[in-house]
């Protein structure tokens, strides 16, 4: 069905998921609807979405408006076009990773000649691997 039921993509980045079927009716074409679930406020998806053809492509640009990774759920179902029932509906789960931010300690410093900075970068966005090493510590 799907291409792929796992992906990772950037902020603003593209999904390439392809819908297909090898299923053959004595009637028509199979068709595929679906629904999507976000988490974190992500945007740049339709839903629900209905009638597509077999070898769609879902190229959704989605945008995570977050400083984490976030989830955007695609539950798919394929649907018969003799009237049979719809087959079993599979779930594709897109993370979105955040963009990276910089948090700077000052915005503005008033130094002496020859004197230091002092500068403190920080950043609240995590990453899906940040994630991962704070999981597996």
């Amino acid at each position: 069905m799907p291409s792929t039921l796992t992906q990772t993509i950037c902020n603003d980045g593209t999904t390439n998921v392809t819908l297909t079927s090898l299923s053959i009716f004595t009637s028509g074409v199979i068709t595929f609807n679906y629904t999507v679930v976000a988490t974190g406020g992500v945007t740049g998806f339709t839903t629900p979405v209905t009638g597509l053809p077999n070898n769609y492509v879902i190229a959704d640009v989605l945008h995570n408006p977050t400083d984490s990774p976030q989830t955007v759920t695609y539950t798919i179902v394929p649907i018969s076009p003799t009237g049979c029932a719809a087959g079993p509906g599979k779930t594709v789960v897109i993370t979105v990773n955040p963009t990276p931010q910089v948090v700077p300690s000052t915005l503005t410093q008033t130094i002496c000649n020859d004197g230091t900075t002092n500068v403190t970068l920080t950043s609240p966005s995590i990453s899906i691997m940040a994630l991962l090493l704070l999981i597996i510590r």
